[in-house]
């Protein structure tokens, strides 16, 4: 049997529900795979379609991570000024083997700090925003994927990936 392989799929208020349910159901079919729907509380959140989505652990009780995805959705506006998510992005991306996002997700990735130095991407209409929030990324011109890049993060001491998975 395969080791368990934790995936974490950040939900908030207004996600879109696609740039979730995508990825959710590609990549929890991998071997070994484990996924974890994850926000401050365990009660419904509202997609920007209605949806109601249901996590299925808290930041406070979410397990270190293997992966980490963010999707991307109106409602990353204000999760870019929360400190409480922008602390769990950011914990949990520095200690998980993949950081990943769709769209607008990745704007998210570069509030928490994790996009510094990387060239990143989102949807076409924020890209303005994505340079400002990574201060030391720029997006790629025409670009709609960003490849998997290698990293050798000093302080700790171990390789890890960043790949941003856009649909």
């Amino acid at each position: 049997m395969p080791e368990t392989f934790h995936i974490g799929f950040l939900l908030y208020p207004n996600l879109t529900q696609l740039d979730l349910t995508g990825p959710a159901q590609f990549l929890s079919r991998a071997p070994g795979a484990r996924a974890h729907y994850i926000w401050k509380t365990i009660e419904p959140i509202p997609s920007d379609s209605g949806l109601s989505l249901l996590p299925t652990t808290t930041f406070k009780d979410c397990p270190q991570l293997d992966m980490i995805c963010v999707p991307g959705g109106s409602g990353q506006v204000p999760l870019m000024t929360d400190s409480e998510t922008l602390d769990f992005v950011q914990g949990q991306g520095e200690k998980a083997r993949y950081v990943t996002s769709v769209c607008t997700g990745s704007l998210v990735l570069g509030a928490a700090g994790l996009l510094k130095g990387y060239k990143s991407t989102c949807h076409w209409m924020w890209r303005e925003h994505l340079v400002d929030a990574c201060v030391h990324s720029a997006p790629e011109a025409g670009s709609k994927v960003v490849r998997l890049v290698e990293v050798l993060p000093m302080r700790h001491l171990r390789v890890g990936r960043l790949v941003e998975v856009l649909i």
